[in-house]
């Protein structure tokens, strides 16, 4: 086929194809998703804060710490004694009690703030 030719071909003069998508070990698949968990969790953060939210999070992974802070002042992040003094009291989030989309639908932060509230005899 001659050069003039190939142009009025229907077929591409070069084929494209796909690249082989590698697979990852299991150390970097770990890796991968929790960096894309990291910057979803600050994204989301960043969006709450836009809506009025005050935002601390922290976030160890590796002995590195990741820390996102919506505002910069002496009084933020409150102290652990200012939480304990707050009212009303704060809703502590725990990985056995966010098993839910909305822990309030399976009643078990209402049961913690029960407990927190009522004295131990």
């Amino acid at each position: 086929m001659t050069r003039p030719e190939a142009v009025l071909s229907s077929e591409p003069a070069f084929k494209i194809t796909k690249p082989i998508p590698r697979k990852l070990t299991p150390a970097q698949l770990k890796r991968t998703l929790t960096n894309k968990r990291c910057k979803t969790l600050i994204g989301k953060s960043d969006q709450l804060s836009k809506l009025g939210a005050r935002v601390y999070m922290v976030i160890e992974v590796n002995s590195r710490y990741h820390v996102y802070s919506s505002e910069s002042s002496e009084s933020w992040p409150p102290t652990e004694a200012s939480l304990e003094r707050n009212y009303p009291v704060p809703i502590r989030y725990r990985p056995q009690n966010t098993q839910s989309q909305c822990p309030m639908e399976n009643g078990a932060l209402e049961e913690e703030e029960e407990e927190e509230r009522t004295p131990s005899p």
